[in-house]
C-alpha cells in the first residue's frame, strides 16, 4: 500500500510516499527546491559506492525512476535513508527538514495530498527532548570539535528551534578555557 503526501519546503512542494514500512522521497523535487542537479549527485564515485553496497545489503533497489505516467510519481524517487543522503548533500537546513518529515511521516501515517497554503515554521522535533534526540548524530560527525564547543552549538540550535525555552536554561560558562600562559624563562 502507497500513501502519498506533498509537503512545503520554502514554497517548493516536495514528495513523500510510504510504501509499506519505508518512506520514499522525491529526489526530483528535493533537487528542485534547492536548486540541485539528482543527475550531479548520481555521478558522484562516493554515491554510486553508497547506493551499489546498499542495494547489495537490502537486496531490493533504492533508487527508482519514473519518466513518465502519473505526475504523482513522475521523477526520481529513492528510499528515505538515500533521501537524507541527498539532502544532506544539498544543505544542511533542507537535511535537517526532510528527516524531520521522514520520522513524521513514519510515525503519524500518511495523510493526503494537500500542500500547505501557508506553513508554520518547521521545527525540528515537536519537543525539546525531540530535537535534542535529532541533533544527537552531529556529535559523531563532529568528533574532533571538543566535547564542550559541540554541546554548546547544540543547545544554540536547540534554542533556534524552540525559543520558547531560551528564558529557562542557564548560560553555559566554562567552554573556552583561556591558554595557560607559557612559563617565563630567565
Amino acid at each position: 500500500m502507497t500513501s502519498l503526501t506533498v509537503l512545503d519546503f520554502s514554497g517548493k512542494n516536495i514528495r513523500f510516499e510510504r510504501r509499506g514500512d519505508r518512506a520514499w522521497v522525491s529526489l526530483t523535487d528535493m533537487a528542485k527546491a534547492t536548486g540541485k542537479q539528482v543527475g550531479h549527485w548520481n555521478a558522484l564515485d562516493s554515491t554510486i559506492e553508497y547506493v551499489a553496497k546498499f542495494e547489495s545489503i537490502i537486496g531490493i533497489p533504492i533508487i527508482t525512476s519514473s519518466p513518465g505516467g502519473s505526475p504523482e510519481t513522475t521523477g526520481t524517487w529513492a528510499i528515505e535513508e538515500v533521501a537524507i543522503k541527498f539532502a544532506m548533500w544539498c544543505n544542511v537546513e533542507f537535511e535537517i527538514w526532510v528527516t524531520q518529515q521522514i520520522r513524521t511521516l513514519m510515525a503519524e501515517g500518511a495523510v493526503s495530498i494537500a500542500p500547505a497554503a501557508q506553513p508554520e515554521p518547521a521545527k525540528l522535533g515537536s519537543s525539546v527532548a525531540a530535537t535534542v534526540s535529532m541533533l544527537s548524530p552531529l556529535k559523531m560527525l563532529l568528533s574532533s570539535v571538543p566535547e564542550s564547543l559541540v554541546d554548546g552549538f547544540l543547545l544554540n540550535q536547540v534554542q533556534v528551534y524552540h525559543p520558547e525555552i531560551k528564558d529557562t536554561i542557564k548560560p553555559p560558562t566554562g567552554y573556552l578555557q583561556p591558554p595557560t600562559p607559557s612559563p617565563k624563562c630567565c
